[in-house]
């Protein structure tokens, strides 16, 4: 949907106009709001993506994160989802 109602406002062009940010901020809002909500759908309501960008770096570091075995691996299967 977004990519059908936007492409009118890309031209095949070195340029990077002032509208792509514009563009760019909307469509990764979207994203940012359907990854929290898949997540969310897995996780449950208690997810907070504050607290998972923090300990993301240890757990992509170490393979987990503290003692909660089903986090980690919720975590796991969703990472491996996005590829």
């Amino acid at each position: 949907m977004f990519v059908e109602s936007n492409c009118d406002f890309f031209e095949d062009t070195e340029e990077n106009k002032l509208e792509y940010t514009t563009l760019h901020n909307h469509y990764t809002e979207i994203a940012e709001k359907r990854i929290e909500g898949k997540m969310m759908e897995v996780l449950g309501p208690t997810f907070d993506v504050a607290t998972f960008l923090h300990e993301l770096p240890e757990f992509m570091e170490n393979g987990q994160v503290g003692d909660d075995d089903d986090s980690n691996q919720a975590t796991l299967d969703i990472l491996n989802n996005f590829n």
